[in-house]
């Protein structure tokens, strides 16, 4: 997504409830004592890293229906304003194993953003979680329909600040041109005003500008931007214990100056998973969304709490059901984080665990 286009809009983002993407059990977490006197979890409700995968599942299920509604998009791109003056490029490139569409975008001077999208088959929305080198973290939402998407979101453009509202719209013109059209609202919606018109030109090959390098989420005057650095590493991702069963290999790492944490994990049997992580400067919160190559959609808000990030998020279950998630890192040594996740059927009043992961450095 542009960055240029963000030049109007100084920093703004809404808040976006997550929702797992699948008709799982609903059976509860069942935890025990294992034969060590450590804490053990039995539990098919949510699963992750490629553990405890349903039973008969689709591994098809991303390659149909809703999760190829914005297909149009893919490809190399040189982008275009109104005046036909060349505003940068786009790479659009699918991801996890076809269950997510990754978005890598320079401006003519150099200014990068990158964009992770989610299609969620539990409520057959998509998702967009963009964040660019200049700290400015973006979530929309929306639905895709014969080759238009639209996404919108409404937040404060500073941290008490009024609402704008925000619309996003995808049109596929032909199988060679899109079109991108931005606009704003003031005022509730009423009217609204043209922020950013992109016509994408597709190409076989692209060449973008040469990055202009930022640190402006390094700097230690913005602590917040650095919550997450503890996570950054290779690791290998057990069950349980340290010497639990090894699920994968997850690295962790941060581009577009340290303003992005993203997570991509690789499983047995082909599993993946991608996580896109980012401070959301007006609220003063973490956002992250999950997805898996089962079409696991998994999305979380938080902050940190001690030395410990601990993140929330809702999804949907079988009957309309909905049920909160929660994730906690916390890091027990610098070689090891222990990663813990719960969910409440009652508001929050009560946890059941459902997974603890060890993740130990590489």
């Amino acid at each position: 997504m542009p960055s240029t286009r963000f030049l109007s809009l100084s920093l703004w983002c809404f808040f976006v409830a997550g929702a797992c993407t699948q008709d799982l059990t609903s059976a509860g977490a069942d935890l025990f004592l294992a034969h060590d006197g450590r804490p053990s979890v039995r539990s098919p409700e949510l699963p992750l890293y490629g553990q405890d995968r349903p039973h008969g599942r689709d591994r098809e299920a991303c390659r149909r229906n809703g999760f190829r509604g914005f297909d149009f998009w893919l490809g190399n791109w040189d982008v275009f304003a109104p005046t036909k003056e060349q505003v940068g490029t786009n790479r659009v490139l699918s991801g996890v194993d076809g269950c997510a569409i990754l978005e890598n975008w320079t401006d003519q001077a150099g200014n990068r953003g990158r964009s992770l999208n989610t299609f969620d088959a539990g409520t057959g929305r998509w998702h967009q979680l963009w964040m660019d080198a200049s700290g400015l973290a973006l979530i929309v939402e929306g639905t895709a329909s014969n080759g238009r998407m639209q996404m919108s979101g409404d937040a404060p453009r500073q941290f008490g600040g009024p609402i704008v509202a925000g619309r996003i719209t995808w049109t596929r013109l032909s199988g060679n041109q899109v079109r991108q059209f931005w606009e704003e609202s003031l005022d509730g919606h009423q009217t609204w005003t043209s922020v950013f018109d992109g016509d994408y030109q597709r190409r076989r090959q692209v060449t973008p500008a040469p990055e202009k390098t930022s640190d402006f989420c390094l700097s230690s005057s913005r602590p917040r931007y650095l919550w997450f650095d503890f996570l950054v590493g290779e690791w290998t991702v057990r069950r349980e214990s340290d010497t639990g069963r090894v699920l994968g290999q997850l690295s962790v790492t941060k581009d577009l100056g340290g303003c992005l944490v993203e997570s991509d994990f690789r499983g047995k049997g082909g599993y993946q998973g991608r996580a896109f992580a980012a401070n959301h400067f007006p609220t003063r919160t973490w956002y992250r969304d999950w997805i898996d190559s089962d079409g696991i959609r998994v999305a979380l808000t938080g902050a940190l709490m001690g030395a410990s990030m601990v993140m929330t998020g809702e999804r949907t279950r079988p009957h309309g059901v909905i049920q909160k998630v929660r994730a906690t890192w916390s890091p027990a040594s610098a070689d090891r984080v222990d990663e813990r996740w719960e969910t409440s059927t009652d508001g929050g009043a009560t946890w059941a665990v459902e997974h603890l992961f060890v993740l130990i450095r590489s």
